[in-house]
């Protein structure tokens, strides 16, 4: 569990917030892992030193201090395993991934993360589900009829129990997509079509706005999971739902499915479509 511990991808969002000063700690000697495969994709996985929250430590002043860059890191699909490469990668952040083009995800599978750093040695695994596609995805005015969300509509199986987990990326010189608010998906009630209206990841920034606007190119990303990385996505979303401060959880505990350290390794069975706000 991840308890009173603040992850890169925080950080991540940290950075983007104008001119904001968050105190935090030395580094925990926990490893967190942020890690994931697509269907079709190739696995990325980024590694950092998790760091506390308090009232009464030094600012941060390099994130480079907490990204782990001398691992090993190796994926396995139970037929052959693949050692990934650590190196520097701008389309992400923090920018250094480690990752291969030697192994590509597939529907059906299941893929095992160990990361062997110092003294650390961290497992995980995770499968990836059928993707199921996007059927429509358009903008629709917010009710200040200034900014908007994206309705997104897609098929569902009723005769299985599935989970879903939408994320948006506007930026097109990032590889990262955020998580969109409030939007991991358990098809209990479906009766075949599933439809919602998405808005932008949430940052820690007091200027922080959901909709979209006119002009923006979202990548929306349907990702089709299994229940475990259902169970994560919720938790996360939740202690942001409950929690006062938009990303400090002081008092949440957030599931991981890292056996060793903290994060998540996620397979997805991912679809995506482009949509231009009008």
């Amino acid at each position: 569990m991840m308890r009173n511990i603040l992850i890169i991808t925080i950080l991540t969002f940290l950075t983007t917030a104008c001119d904001k000063e968050i105190e935090l700690s030395q580094k925990d000697d926990q490893i967190t892992v942020e890690g994931w495969i697509d269907e079709g994709g190739h696995p990325i996985v980024m590694l950092s030193q998790a760091v506390h929250v308090d009232h009464t430590a030094r600012s941060l002043s390099d994130l480079s201090d907490y990204i782990v860059k001398w691992a090993k890191v190796t994926v396995s699909d139970g037929e052959h395993s693949e050692i990934l490469t650590g190196k520097y990668n701008s389309r992400y952040y923090p920018p250094y991934i480690y990752t291969t083009g030697n192994m590509t995800g597939k529907a059906g599978k299941t893929y095992s993360l160990t990361v062997e750093y110092q003294n650390h040695t961290l497992t995980a695994h995770t499968t990836i589900p059928p993707h199921v596609d996007i059927d429509t995805a358009f903008a629709v005015p917010s009710t200040d009829t200034s900014s908007f969300g994206i309705k997104i509509r897609f098929s569902d199986n009723p005769s299985t129990h599935d989970y879903y987990k939408t994320f948006s990326n506007c930026d097109s010189t990032s590889n990262m997509y955020l998580s969109t608010i409030m939007q991991t998906i358990d098809d209990s009630n479906s009766n075949g079509t599933i439809e919602n209206t998405i808005y932008r990841g949430r940052f820690l920034d007091s200027d922080y706005k959901p909709g979209f606007t006119r002009g923006e190119v979202v990548m929306v990303k349907l990702c089709h999971i299994d229940s475990v990385s259902y169970a994560i996505w919720k938790d996360y979303e939740n202690s942001l739902s409950f929690s006062r401060n938009a990303l400090l959880r002081y008092n949440t505990n957030i599931t991981s499915n890292i056996i060793g350290g903290l994060g998540y390794w996620c397979g997805y069975g991912s679809s995506v479509m482009f949509v231009e706000v009008r």
